[in-house]
């Protein structure tokens, strides 16, 4: 159903229709809740039986219930068939009738489960909503319309001749009961028979599900009452898993014909869903002014089966749908947590399958996206996060490479300018007001993150390559900037969490650098002594970078605590497994490391004379106040 066809339902229907389709489908799906409630335990159903078979036999002998007066007052406003206002005997056909379809109808019924569950169909279920009221209604039929004769022929001599008119109000108002109730199992009944025919056969099955989504998202916005839309929603959701069901087990059995005809469908219900009127939308999703539930719900549940689908088509090697099927799946971005949570699972899905190139284009063009919209830093950041932290761990130089460039293509490279001049902006005020600015600060602060956890794992290839990235694809200037910020945050406060993506999380996976605190700041200096000869190292050579990177001023290492001689050792024993020309050179080595000393040397000496003063002028300002006391 399209989306015009949509806006015309109400009008397809008619207001009488709709009301009665809708109290109809209220009074279907009370009676299947009510039986599956009744009977989910055999010492319910056990006690209940009897009691349900006596209730028969009194209703039918002469108990009056308000329900056969109500029954008796439709008999003026319908039209019944002449063969059954002349002939009662329709009570013992209806009944034989169905005491011979009911037993026929259940084995098919169960052959058909079967088959069913051999296909791995785990969302099918041998008591459907059409089974359920077929079976309960049948029996109901069977045992009151039994009762109801022999109640007649004790009453009456010859029930055959014997109009409907002839009888009194009672007995007329529980045949009328008995005929409606009889239609509803032979009608619930034939839609159970197409229901089972439908499930022998993918193609059946799939517009089976598809109508019912539909029809029930059409139904959603005119249900009456909670109960109903409970009802709804839920019908909805089973049908969603069964679909995607059936579209996964089309991949299996390589049925291509069904798969690209199911998925075209699919696509067109789903648009009816996301593309919903506004104002209706608003009424469904929305309920004592908060999001609804159910409708979080049914996301989560189509999100979720989209990434199964991607997740299949991809393990099976079916790279163009699943590039198709991702686009779907971006089609569907909201701000929600649920979203963002499908979205961070299927990278790590895609990674593990050895798709980054795949996930990498999409997470790209959403930021992309996002960036139109002037959001500053997108969730999405945390997901590269998460690639980042898995390629290191990994030690893949090739994947940890990919996601780097992506990260860059996301950015502009900054201007030249003397940022030192400025103040540094604080941890806890980290929001920028410039987008590109603050998503460049968030990417290298999170190459920074993996740098040191490279060092940290001994993954030495990932350290070499995080060093030459950084120094080559960034000004010195944003670099000490960042760095500083990092020292702050990562070093003294031992945060763990990257500041620019605080308040940037929407995915309820977690994503974060779990550090040794005992081993962070050893390795967080051996990285800057690194990171710092690295800077040296290409500006003394003037190593052929980008003409717009400008590698001064370097970091600041002045504050380095651990011994330097010790940092440096450890570096040059692992020598060219880093993939560093600085490292190889001996004399020039001995130069920066002589710097470096001397930094720290200066940066000691200055921080132990200005506590020196401090000390003198406490002592100074406690002197005159013991003078002013005396």
């Amino acid at each position: 159903m399209t989306k015009n066809n949509k806006r015309s339902f109400s009008e397809s229907f008619g207001t009488t229709k709709l009301l009665a389709f809708l109290l109809l489908n209220y009074f279907v799906d009370l009676i299947t809740v009510s039986a599956k409630r009744l009977f989910s335990k055999t010492w319910i159903a056990v006690l209940i039986t009897p009691l349900i078979h006596f209730l028969l036999w009194f209703s039918a002998k002469g108990i009056n219930i308000p329900l056969f007066n109500f029954t008796y007052s439709l008999y003026g406003e319908i039209s019944l068939t002449q063969a059954i206002s002349t002939d009662l005997s329709i009570i013992e056909r209806l009944t034989k009738i169905l005491i011979i379809a009911l037993p026929l109808s259940l084995t098919f019924f169960y052959f058909s489960y079967k088959e069913q569950k051999a296909l791995a169909m785990s969302s099918v279920s041998f008591w459907n909503r059409s089974t359920v009221v077929y079976g309960l209604t049948s029996v109901l039929s069977i045992a009151f319309g039994t009762h109801l004769r022999g109640a007649l022929n004790y009453y009456y001599s010859n029930t055959s001749s014997i109009t409907l008119s002839q009888l009194n109000e009672e007995f007329s108002g529980r045949v009328i009961f008995l005929i409606v109730l009889s239609l509803l199992a032979i009608i619930n009944g034939v839609e159970a028979i197409k229901v089972h025919l439908s499930n022998l056969n993918l193609s059946s099955q799939f517009r089976f599900a598809l109508n019912e989504i539909q029809q029930s998202w059409n139904l959603l916005p005119y249900s009456l009452g909670e109960f109903q839309k409970d009802q709804l929603y839920k019908r909805i959701n089973n049908n969603i898993n069964a679909l995607f069901q059936l579209l996964l087990l089309g991949i299996e059995k390589n049925t291509v014909d069904f798969y690209n005809e199911a998925l075209i469908k699919w696509e067109n219900a789903l648009q009816l869903i996301t593309e919903e009127n506004p104002e209706i939308l608003k009424r469904l999703i929305l309920k004592q002014g908060k999001m609804d539930s159910r409708y979080i719900s049914l996301q989560r549940s189509i999100l979720k089966n989209q990434v199964n689908l991607i997740s299949k088509l991809l393990s099976s090697h079916r790279l163009e749908e699943a590039n198709y099927s991702f686009n779907v799946f971006l089609r569907l971005e909201s701000g929600e947590q649920e979203y963002y949570t499908a979205l961070h699972e299927l990278a790590i899905l895609c990674y593990r399958q050895g798709n980054l190139g795949l996930v990498l284009r999409k997470l790209n063009s959403l930021i992309e996206n996002q960036k139109s919209k002037d959001k500053k830093i997108s969730s999405v950041n945390s997901i590269y996060e998460q690639l980042l932290i898995l390629a290191v761990e990994k030690n893949d130089i090739r994947d940890l490479s990919d996601i780097a460039h992506s990260l860059l293509k996301n950015i502009k490279i900054m201007p030249i300018t003397n940022r030192t001049t400025q103040r540094r902006i604080p941890v806890q005020k980290l929001t920028s007001a410039n987008q590109d600015e603050a998503l460049r600060e968030c990417i290298l602060y999170m190459m920074i993150q993996t740098l040191v956890k490279s060092v940290e794992v001994s993954h030495y290839s990932c350290t070499g390559f995080l060093i030459k990235f950084i120094v080559s694809n960034f000004n010195g200037g944003f670099i000490k900037e960042v760095y500083a910020t990092s020292v702050d945050n990562l070093v003294r406060d031992k945060n763990h969490e990257n500041p620019y993506l605080k308040d940037n999380r929407n995915s309820n996976i977690s994503a974060s650098f779990n550090f040794n605190n005992s081993s962070l700041r050893y390795c967080f200096e051996k990285m800057s002594v690194l990171l710092y000869s690295q800077q040296r190292f290409v500006q003394y050579y003037n190593i052929a970078i980008d003409k717009s990177i400008q590698i001064e001023p370097y970091i600041n290492i002045s504050k380095l605590q651990n011994n330097i001689n010790y940092l440096y050792k450890k570096i040059l024993k692992v020598g060219d497994k880093y993939g560093l020309l600085v490292v190889s050179d001996l004399k020039f080595i001995s130069v920066v490391k002589a710097e470096v000393i001397n930094f720290t040397s200066v940066y000691k000496s200055s921080k132990q004379h200005n506590k020196v003063r401090t000390t003198v002028r406490n002592g100074n300002v406690s002197g005159k106040k013991r003078n002013r006391e005396v």
